[in-house]
C-alpha cells in the first residue's frame, strides 16, 4: 500500500526531528513544502527528501498558501498510485497507531466508500522548553472540534481531477455528499516554549495577512493579541494550548492541578517513529 503525505513546514526547528521520524515510520512517500524556513529546517528536510518516495520543494512566497499546495500534491499523489493521501504539519502527530494499523484504517475506508478523518488532540509538554521529545511526558487533553482529512483512492477513481481540500487540509470539497470516519487521533503540539510560539504566532499572522484575500484566522488574531500584551507564564502558555484553534484563547491561566481535575491525563504518548 502506498501511503502519501504532504506538508507546509515553517522552520518547527525544535520538533522536526520527531516529526520526520514519525512520518518516516508511517509513510512511503510524500512531499515536504519548505516554507521560507531557516538553515536548519531546511537541510533536515532537504535530507529527509532523498530518501526514495520522497522529494523537497521551496515555497518562496511570503502569502499562506496552504490549500494551493496542497490540492497541487493530491493531484500529484494520486496520479503517481498513492493509494491514500494525508496532510499533517509539523506539529502533529497520529496517535496510537503503527504503519499496519494504519494501512488497516486506509482498507477500512476503501472498502466503506467513506473518507477519513484525523481528530485533533490538544497536547502541551510537561515543561516548556526550547527542546521537544516525544519520550517525555505531555499533557493530553480533550478532544478539539478540529480535524484533518484522509483521501482515500476510491474519491480520485470516483471523481478524477474534482477533489479537493479547503485551506487547513480540514475537510474534502467532493462533487456529492460522503460519509466520513474518524480513523486517529492527531497529538497536536501547537505551543512547547514561549520563543517558539512567538515565532509561531507571528510568522502565521504575517503569512495570511499577505494571502490575496487578506482574511487572517480568528484564533491567530486573538493569538497574536495575547502574545503582544501578557508575559507568556506556563500557566498562560497551558490556557493557550488547551484550546488552540478555538476564536478566543481562555483568558485566565491554567494550572496543572486544573488540568488534572479536567480529567486530562499525563503520560508519555504513544507515537510511532523510525529506530535510529
Amino acid at each position: 500500500m502506498k501511503l502519501f503525505v504532504g506538508a507546509m513546514i515553517r522552520d518547527e526547528l525544535d520538533v522536526l526531528p520527531s516529526w520526520l521520524r514519525h512520518v518516516g515510520a508511517l509513510f512511503d512517500r510524500g512531499c515536504l513544502v519548505d516554507h521560507l524556513s531557516g538553515e536548519g529546517a531546511q537541510a533536515l528536510l532537504h535530507t529527509f527528501a532523498r530518501r526514495p518516495g520522497w522529494s523537497y520543494r521551496r515555497l518562496d512566497s511570503p502569502a499562506y498558501l496552504q490549500a494551493e499546495q496542497s490540492n497541487e500534491l493530491l493531484m500529484r499523489a494520486f496520479a503517481e498510485g498513492a493509494d491514500a493521501v494525508f496532510f499533517l504539519d509539523a506539529d502533529e502527530f497520529i496517535g496510537e497507531l503503527d504503519r499496519a494499523d494504519l494501512e488497516r484504517a486506509v482498507a477500512g475506508l476503501g472498502a466503506a466508500r467513506q473518507l477519513g478523518h484525523l481528530r485533533w488532540r490538544n497536547c502541551m509538554p510537561a515543561e516548556y522548553h526550547d527542546g521537544f521529545r516525544l519520550d517525555q511526558r505531555a499533557w493530553l487533553c480533550g478532544l478539539s472540534p478540529h480535524k484533518k482529512v484522509v483521501l482515500p483512492r476510491w474519491v480520485h477513481e470516483r471523481w478524477p481531477g474534482q477533489v479537493r481540500v479547503n485551506q487547513g487540509n480540514h475537510t474534502a470539497i467532493v462533487p456529492e455528499p460522503a460519509d466520513a470516519q474518524v480513523i486517529a487521533e492527531l497529538y497536536h503540539f501547537p505551543i512547547r516554549s514561549p520563543q517558539q510560539l512567538m515565532h509561531k504566532v507571528v510568522n502565521t499572522y504575517l503569512a495570511q495577512a499577505t494571502r490575496p484575500d487578506g482574511v487572517i484566522a480568528p484564533h491567530i488574531r486573538a493569538l497574536f493579541e495575547t502574545v503582544a500584551r501578557r508575559p507568556l507564564t506556563p500557566g498562560l502558555l497551558n490556557a493557550l494550548a488547551v484550546d488552540y484553534g478555538a476564536p478566543t484563547p481562555l483568558p485566565a491561566e491554567v494550572e496543572p492541578a486544573e488540568l488534572v481535575s479536567r480529567g486530562f491525563r499525563l503520560v508519555v504518548p504513544r507515537i510511532t517513529v523510525e529506530d535510529r
